[in-house]
């Protein structure tokens, strides 16, 4: 999807070990624009060794990532400030009912008008189902239990 729709603002709810980090920054290498701003609470389930959120991503790709760390619900919001608009947001974090309405509902009026919201586990509560029935929006699966939301 990055490389179709050339972005030039993503933004990432979840980081973990940074495999989707990594691949969106490859990505972005790729199309030679863009920046992947990310969010992540330190800790959790990381790198065993260090316990850095997105440890896998090399240091050649951190001039074009913004790793903020910190909760969604806080350090969202200042981005949003510091960005007009984003072509794509990827939730992956807190996949609780009330996190992930928070980030659709900011990331739905951030999104530039051709942007798209994806998310991963959907499944794990009624928000993506609500959500897009809120917004009678195009939405769909990428995969299964991993949606699209279409501005």
């Amino acid at each position: 999807m990055i490389r179709d729709r050339k972005p030039d603002h993503v933004v990432e709810t979840g980081v973990r070990n940074g495999n989707s980090s990594l691949g969106s920054l490859l990505a972005l290498e790729e199309n030679g624009s863009g920046i992947l701003h990310s969010i992540d609470l330190p800790g959790g389930s990381v790198d065993p060794l260090n316990n850095k959120v997105g440890w896998i991503v090399p240091d050649r790709y951190r001039d074009d990532w913004d790793l903020r760390l910190g909760k969604s619900q806080e350090l969202l919001s200042e981005l949003r400030t510091e960005i007009n608009d984003i072509d794509l947001f990827i939730h992956d974090s807190e996949h609780s009912h009330s996190c992930m309405m928070f980030e659709f509902e900011l990331a739905w009026y951030w999104l530039s008008p051709e942007g798209i919201i994806l998310s991963d586990d959907v499944n794990r509560n009624s928000a993506y189902e609500t959500f897009c029935k809120e917004k009678q929006s195009e939405h769909g699966f990428v995969e299964q239990n991993f949606g699209y939301i279409l501005r």
